[in-house]
């Protein structure tokens, strides 16, 4: 539990991720009464659907072995057989479906299956960075890794011996073949879509976790290279509690300090614009109400991803989007990531409020512009 991604990833910050991790482990409580029953493992996997994608491609793995463990079995074939091909059916089907994620989402629509060593050596070193999630030792050292930086040929070879001896713990044939079948689905998910952060990548981490709990589970179970897991859980645990420390040392998310900014130059009251709505979108909850967005020409209080991030509007269109939201008032705060090249504005009274230094999020920098129209 004080492990770096149940304590900070999921536990502090994407905590809709801890709902999976919780989801998972009581799917392997209940994996102990699978010779009896097979539908909360069923419903443990539509809660996991209802999570995220990750721990969606983690537990269609498990169903899909618990299934074709059944098939195997005689004793369950007379008993369960169609069942258990329902079970594998649909896991095999709904992982096809799930990664047909539309627009709007946080992963890149379509598949990119064009072949580049490159990533598929930044690909498997996912493993090395779900294993040993050990970050750089800095304020901004959120999604760092002692490992960027390197040769990703040498840290690709790393991942793969680090995955084999964690395989190697694994006694049963279950277990063994959840952890193959979620690894390569992972893995997969990673090359087609996107590679993801060090939320994403700990998935690997907690699926190796669920297969030695159930291997633990198995009759005649004798526990192999106890070594490993060990050394495994505790440079886990040193990480997530430095890193927690960091946090408490630390301001993750500087963005509070947008509208403490804007109070102090009596300017909370007046309508707010963000350029770069990735980095501003905190800035809206802060707030307690839509911002502007120019790249989307519309309201929101965060991001919906139908447009690419790298699309900057015009200048000349900005100003026009800001001299509409001031309404009759004819002022309006810009709250940007950068700053502004002002003569490009000089039809407008610019006013620079301050700029704010970013936090443990390296991209969290505001600049924060009050305009006035004529």
């Amino acid at each position: 539990m004080l492990g770096y991604f149940t304590l900070f990833e999921y536990g502090t910050i994407s905590r809709n991720y801890a709902l999976g991790e919780a989801w998972l482990w009581l799917w392997c409580l209940a994996a102990a009464g699978r010779e009896r029953r097979l539908w909360p493992l069923g419903g443990l996997l539509i809660l996991m659907a209802l999570s995220n994608v990750h721990i969606y491609l983690v537990g269609c793995a498990w169903m899909l072995c618990l299934g074709v463990e059944r098939l195997w079995r005689q004793r369950s074939v007379r008993r369960d057989t169609g069942l258990c091909l329902v079970l594998v059916v649909l896991s095999l089907g709904l992982v096809l479906w799930v990664t047909r994620l539309p627009a709007g989402t946080s992963y890149p629509v379509g598949a990119d299956a064009s072949w580049s060593l490159p990533k598929f050596c930044r690909v498997l070193s996912c493993l090395a960075q779900a294993f040993v999630p050990v970050p750089l030792l800095q304020i901004q050292f959120h999604d760092s890794s002692i490992f960027h930086g390197h040769d990703l040929r040498w840290i690709a070879s790393l991942s793969l011996l680090l995955w084999f001896l964690a395989h190697r713990c694994l006694g049963s044939r279950l277990a063994a073949s959840a952890h193959l079948s979620g690894t390569l689905l992972l893995l997969l998910f990673a090359y087609l879509k996107m590679v993801g952060f060090s939320r994403h990548v700990g998935h690997h981490y907690l699926l190796w976790l669920s297969c030695l709990w159930v291997d633990r589970q198995t009759p005649g179970f004798r526990p192999r290279q106890p070594w490993f897991p060990w050394a495994i859980v505790s440079v886990q645990a040193m990480a997530g509690l430095v890193v927690f420390s960091l946090d408490l040392a630390f301001p993750f998310s500087t963005s509070p300090r947008v509208v403490d900014l804007l109070r102090r130059h009596g300017a909370q009251s007046l309508p707010v614009a963000g350029l770069s709505d990735f980095v501003v979108a905190p800035v809206s909850a802060w707030l307690d109400r839509p911002i502007y967005s120019l790249a989307h020409r519309r309201w929101g209080t965060f991001v919906v991803n139908d447009i690419p991030w790298e699309t900057p509007p015009p200048p000349a269109d900005s100003l026009q989007r800001l001299r509409e939201i001031a309404g009759p008032g004819k002022e309006a705060i810009l709250v940007s990531d950068n700053p502004l090249s002002l003569p490009e504005v000089a039809p407008a009274q610019v006013e620079e409020l301050g700029w704010i230094p970013p936090g443990i999020v390296t991209s969290e920098r505001y600049f924060v512009y009050r305009f006035r129209f004529p």
